[in-house]
């Protein structure tokens, strides 16, 4: 496999004058899991290898855990970057950057052919759809050889929304489930603990709370209809099949404002992440005051 490290790449001057590695990807060339990130820390940075950093530990060992509980073997993943040097301090990696740095992804999909790419962020999961649209071998024309994409949270937003660190797992687990072709579990079954209210998971005499209607397709005699809600305190949420108790604080809300206030990519939320979302921002920032949360809120209160 040729490395960007191997020809000493220079490709992004600014990138260049500051690092002190470049830091390929590593792990099993047979990996049916390749995992991507979007550019190494000051830790990877040192040493030249990937995911060394605290959220990189994190990574590498919610990995492992899925892996062993799962009974397979946690050394047959690959971990790579979307961009090969660590930016400078308070930088992030441009897109011409992103663009030069493509084709060493792109030769390590090529090469590696895995099952499963677990792409981790936003910058990472558009640098792996950049890279399928240089591939077309890679096509869906492949049929059951067609290598599919999994999308997760990146580790260094997980350390900082501890709260998301079950659902995360959970992203993991799936990813690892596809890459050695074992079955995947229906999600209820799976994650049903965190979102059970009666279980004391939500805080209902929080001062901050959220709530957000869920719909479904339901049989084509009936339609997509309202099915229930969504109810959350910013750090759990439960789903509830009638509507919520008149509690003294609970918003509807306009989810792509909450994703773009914290910087989150509101593709890699879910329903109840959305609810999970408002609660955390109106208790987070309640000192502000109302006023200035405004474009949180849809201006619907309950």
């Amino acid at each position: 496999m040729l490395k960007a490290s191997s020809v000493a790449c220079q490709r992004c001057p600014a990138l260049c004058k500051k690092r002190k590695s470049i830091v390929d990807g590593a792990g099993d060339h047979s990996a049916p899991l390749l995992v991507v990130d979007a550019w190494p820390g000051r830790e990877e940075d040192k040493a030249g290898m990937p995911q060394l950093g605290e959220g990189g530990r994190l990574l590498r060992a919610t990995v492992t855990e899925a892996c062993n509980r799962l009974g397979v073997d946690p050394l047959r993943v690959f971990y790579t970057y979307a961009a090969r040097c660590k930016p400078g301090y308070g930088h992030e990696v441009s897109d011409g950057e992103l663009e030069n740095c493509l084709p060493w992804l792109v030769g390590e999909i090529e090469e590696l052919a895995p099952i499963c790419i677990l792409a981790l962020g936003s910058v990472a999961q558009t640098q792996v759809t950049a890279a399928f649209l240089a591939m077309p071998d890679f096509g869906p024309e492949l049929g059951e050889d067609y290598t599919t994409v999994k999308r997760a949270y990146s580790p260094n937003y997980i350390l900082k929304n501890k709260a998301k660190l079950a659902l995360w797992s959970e992203q993991i687990e799936i990813a690892v489930r596809r890459a050695f072709s074992l079955p995947i579990e229906e999600r209820s079954t799976m994650n049903a603990e965190p979102w059970d209210m009666d279980g004391g998971k939500i805080a209902v005499n929080s001062k901050w709370l959220s709530a957000d209607t869920e719909f479904d397709d339901l049989a084509d005699d009936y339609g997509t209809q309202m099915v229930g809600w969504s109810l959350s305190d910013g750090e759990h949420a439960a789903f509830l099949e009638s509507t919520p108790l008149k509690f003294d604080h609970i918003y509807c809300h306009n989810i792509k404002a909450d994703a773009d206030h914290l910087g989150v990519d509101v593709h890699d939320l879910d329903s109840w992440d959305d609810t999970m979302l408002m609660a955390y921002c109106t208790r987070r920032f309640q000192r502000v005051g109302l006023k200035v949360l405004g474009p949180l809120l849809a201006g619907v209160e309950w």
